[in-house]
């Protein structure tokens, strides 16, 4: 098993995919958001499962694995629909991402660097600005 990047949003901003050839969805990312990679495909994790991380590092233990299983669906998915549609691949979706260079993501090694990073973030764990969803 290959190892895992641990990435950290540094800045709020709006990514857009295809889920698709006529629909386009828009995902709003916020500084802090984290995110696992094995340099391809990342996958974005959870508030829920960034506060697991913080609380016991050997999370990760579990998290990483299940990377890989999801990573195997969604890439066979991807594939299995793109050659019954004769369409490309698309792999982007509301949790996956691709084209990683793009985006503001610092990238770390270890998960304690990520979470030193996590937590220095003004606005971890908040819905960022440009978001259309509300937090009363």
């Amino acid at each position: 098993m290959s190892k895992l990047k641990i990435g950290v949003f540094t800045a709020p901003f709006a990514r857009e995919y295809f889920s698709s050839s006529s629909v386009k969805n828009t995902v709003y990312q916020y500084p802090g958001q984290m995110l696992l990679s094995d340099g391809e495909l990342a996958y974005t994790l959870d508030d829920y499962t960034v506060k697991l991380l913080e609380k016991s590092s050997e999370a990760m233990d579990k998290i990483t694995p299940y990377y890989f299983e999801l990573r195997k669906l969604v890439t066979s998915g991807a594939e299995r629909i793109a050659e019954l549609s004769n369409e490309a691949p698309r792999y982007d979706k509301l949790e996956w991402m691709v084209e990683l260079e793009s985006y503001p993501i610092a990238w770390f090694d270890t998960l304690e660097e990520a979470l030193l990073h996590y937590q220095s973030q003004p606005s971890k764990g908040v819905i960022c600005e440009s978001s259309p969803v509300t937090v009363n």
